[in-house]
């Protein structure tokens, strides 16, 4: 579990790991994407060790059928569209997501 595993955030293939604070507790870090996600309870730790697999295997199928990278590229866009009219961030903020077909681009470079 500590070594660098695909990431939850990003989908960046061996990018995100397991740390500890100063104060010894959990949190994932992503080389990737540089997110940091605190671990602040146990049922914390369960939620991520049931998805790990989940988002290898999205990973790893996206790689190798196109047809399912199109619908998953295309849910990652739509939810994008979502937090951005949610946000209601400004006009020139918006280039500063990434779009789906960037982190493609990313994914398979990788």
């Amino acid at each position: 579990m500590l070594d660098e595993r695909t990431c939850i955030f990003c989908l960046a293939p061996h990018s995100m790991s397991v740390r500890f604070d100063k104060k010894s507790k959990p949190y994932l870090r992503c080389a990737a994407c540089s997110t940091r996600a605190f671990l602040g309870a146990r049922g914390a730790m369960n939620g991520v060790a049931v998805l790990l697999p989940y988002a290898e295997e999205i990973v790893a199928r996206m790689q190798t059928d196109g047809a399912y990278a199109a619908t998953k590229l295309a849910e990652i866009d739509r939810f994008h569209e979502a937090v951005l009219a949610g946000l209601r961030v400004p006009a020139n903020m918006q280039p500063a997501i990434a779009s789906a077909a960037a982190i493609a681009g990313a994914e398979r470079s990788a």
